[in-house]
């Protein structure tokens, strides 16, 4: 059985709306490995403050824990809904399979059934 665990919502998750751009300023860093953590956190912390966003800090083991998960793989970029491109691959992936089964069969006007056509 595979185990699977469920992570409660981070201080960064928490953070409001109009932090999105800081946050996916701090990801980005993260993914490129530039710049240590601490620094990281404290321009988060700079740039929350400039957008006056007045939030509980986000302590160092909370973003260390976010910074471990997004080098992982494990969240996404800020801003992506994850469920929204899944929804909308799956609209192209029916849509596209409507079609080729509507190519493939013929509707006959008389009655309504679908005739099938031989190839």
């Amino acid at each position: 059985m595979v185990k699977t665990r469920r992570f409660r919502p981070t201080a960064i998750d928490r953070l409001p709306d109009e932090a999105l751009s800081a946050v996916q300023a701090a990801y980005d860093a993260i993914v490129s490995r530039r710049q240590d953590q601490e620094v990281l956190r404290d321009k988060l912390h700079a740039e929350l403050r400039a957008l006056g966003i007045t939030h509980t800090p986000v302590s160092r083991s909370a973003f260390n824990r976010w910074a471990i998960r997004v080098r992982s793989g494990m969240v996404p970029r800020p801003g992506i809904d994850p469920m929204g491109l899944l929804t909308a691959a799956l609209e192209t992936i029916v849509r596209n399979e409507v079609r080729r089964r509507l190519a493939l069969a013929q509707l006959r006007p008389s009655n309504g059934k679908i005739k099938r056509s031989v190839h």
